[in-house]
């Protein structure tokens, strides 16, 4: 798989790094082609393994196909849940995209979109 517009990364405790892929600015729409959003994860315990695409299951690519994502952080809850948050830069503006993340998986589960007028030019989230 091919990491195009590369902006953020996170170091997860399991030595997971997740990596987000296809930042776009919308005004190149006409010049620049849009490269394929996807988070990916690089396992620094195993590097020659190189980055994985992470899945997002179910419907959120068909029904988000301006899905631009930027800025990255994350939330480890008590059980050890990964809650990742992706900025995500949308024709209409700026949300914030909550995932549930599984590493054995390598999956990304959408949980919920984070929209107000007040989020603008976002980069990135903690």
């Amino acid at each position: 798989y091919e990491m195009q517009g590369s902006e953020d990364m996170v170091l997860l405790p399991n030595d997971q790094v997740l990596i987000s892929s296809g930042f776009y600015f919308w005004d190149l729409e006409n010049l620049v082609p849009k490269p394929e959003p996807n988070i990916f994860m690089f396992d620094l315990k195993a590097p020659s393994a190189g980055p994985q695409k992470l899945v997002i299951e179910g419907s959120f690519l068909e029904e988000t196909p301006d899905f631009t994502p930027h800025g990255l952080s994350h939330w480890i809850d008590g059980d050890g849940v990964v809650y990742l948050y992706v900025i995500n830069h949308r024709r209409e503006g700026d949300t914030v995209e909550c995932f549930l993340y599984n590493s054995e998986s390598l999956s990304l589960k959408h949980r919920s979109t984070i929209k107000d007028e007040s989020l603008y030019n976002l980069n990135d989230i903690v």
